[in-house]
């Protein structure tokens, strides 16, 4: 089973009142959550759209390897990058 997981470092590296939209089902530490919270930072979660990073349009099938994934939006756009 794979678990994806936001922590306080990934708090920390978010500029104060950012947004971070994570994939539902995404592990959100209490620490992570109450330094969010102490820097404005709304934690949105998502369904999870692989084919968002690629600017597809809904419906549209991407295959993937299994594994760890991160999404980030900035801007308004959608970046998928695995980890490691």
């Amino acid at each position: 089973m794979s678990h994806r997981l936001v922590t306080e470092a990934t708090i920390r590296a978010l500029e104060p009142g950012a947004i971070l939209k994570v994939l539902e089902g995404t592990l959100i530490t209490p620490a992570a959550r109450d330094l969010a919270s102490l820097r404005g930072i709304r934690i949105e979660p998502q369904a999870a759209d692989p084919a968002a990073s690629r600017g597809l349009r809904d419906g549209d099938r991407v295959d993937l390897p299994d594994g760890e994934w991160l999404l980030e939006v900035r801007d308004g756009r959608v970046r998928l990058r695995r980890i490691e």
